[in-house]
Order: structure tokens, then sequence, then C-alpha cells
């Protein structure tokens, strides 16, 4: 398969997969599946197809990694491949703005695909721009980690973005919260049990 990006050709590795990418693109919310993925970007399965340049939302659990928060990630479209092309019709995207623990959690899953390999830090590699990659998107809220990296309405989508229920985050979130609260149940239980024989035993 041609590589999704010029540079990506040189510099980075892409790992084949097929990754549930839960999408927002302009007012359109949805799902699609990504064939393949570098720590720059990835090829997702869209059609019809977003322009060059469109912005795209995107968060995905990255198999083997179901027990981590969905990564989340701002991308831009940098290719697009038509029906009839001798591809998979589609849109190459790359990661514009990224949180360094999700592209550190993307370099582990590619090494774990394709076996040791030496990948290039985008963050470092931009770092010697000027340019800065700490973001986090657990604490979204906060404007300050957006202010060289993008604009207010970036962080205006990105909070409506994460206030998105997305299904699989969902369900997993609720089998944790019903476990959390099982545990509680029965360590009070104990507790009160224990309260119990000791008042008991102290007559």
């Amino acid at each position: 398969m041609l590589s999704m990006f010029g540079s990506e050709k040189r510099q980075h590795r892409r790992a084949p997969t097929s990754i549930d990418v839960d999408y927002k693109i302009g007012e359109v919310v949805d799902r699609c599946i990504a064939t393949d993925i570098s720590q720059n970007g990835m090829f997702l399965v869209i059609q019809p197809p977003p322009e060059i340049g469109s912005k795209v939302y995107l968060s995905f659990v990255l198999p083997g990694y179901s027990k981590l928060p969905p990564l989340k990630v701002v991308a831009k479209v940098v290719r697009i491949v038509k029906q009839g092309q001798g591809q998979v019709p589609g849109v190459g995207v790359e990661f514009d703005l990224i949180y360094a623990e999700s592209r550190e959690t993307i370099r582990s899953f590619i090494r774990k695909i394709l076996g040791p390999t030496v990948i290039m830090s985008k963050a470092r590699e931009s770092q010697q721009k000027g340019k800065h990659y700490r973001l986090d998107y657990r604490n979204i809220q906060e404007k300050g980690p957006f202010e060289t990296e993008a604009t207010k309405e970036d962080d205006q989508n990105i909070k409506e973005f994460n206030s998105i229920k997305l299904s699989k985050v969902d369900a997993r979130e609720a089998v944790h919260w019903v476990r959390t609260g099982l545990i509680i149940l029965f360590t009070a239980v104990i507790g009160y049990s224990l309260y119990v024989v000791a008042k008991y035993l102290l007559r």
C-alpha cells in the first residue's frame, strides 16, 4: 500500500490494524474504521470523504489497551482515496493536536505489531521548531494548553466532542462503576458484620 503521507514514508512506520474510531467533522458525529496507524496519523474508511484540510476530532481505543482511557486527537485530512484507485476508499489524516502520552501509547502499539524499531518522535522534532505538544485532554476545560496550537473554536469543539456519549466508552465506564460499587457495598457489609460481632462479644 502506498504511504499515507510523503514525509511519513521516510520517518514513520505504519501498522495495519482495524480500529473502531468515533469522529466529529463539523456537525457530523459518526463511527468509522481505521485500517492503519502511525504515530503521525491514520487511514480512515469514511464515505463520502471530507475535503482536504478538514478538521477531524477522533476518539479511539487501541487493541490491547482497553484499560486505558480512549485516545482523543485533533487531526486534519491530508489525503483522499476515491473508489477505483486500487485501495479502500477513505481519507488519510495527520494528527495536529495530541497529548504526549497518547503518542507514546501509539508508538508502543506499533512496536508490538511491527517489532522493535527506531521511531522518530514528532514531539521532539516539533520542539526544535518551537512548537508545544503538551496537551492533556483530561483537563481540556483549561484553555492554556491550546493557546499556542489551537483556536477558541478548537477548544469549544473538543469540549463538545468530549461530551458526546460514545457507546464503547460508556459501557466500559459502566462496568467500572458497577464493580466499584459492589466492592464498596461488600466492604461496608463486612465492616458492619464485624462491628455487630464485636459488640455482641463485648457484652
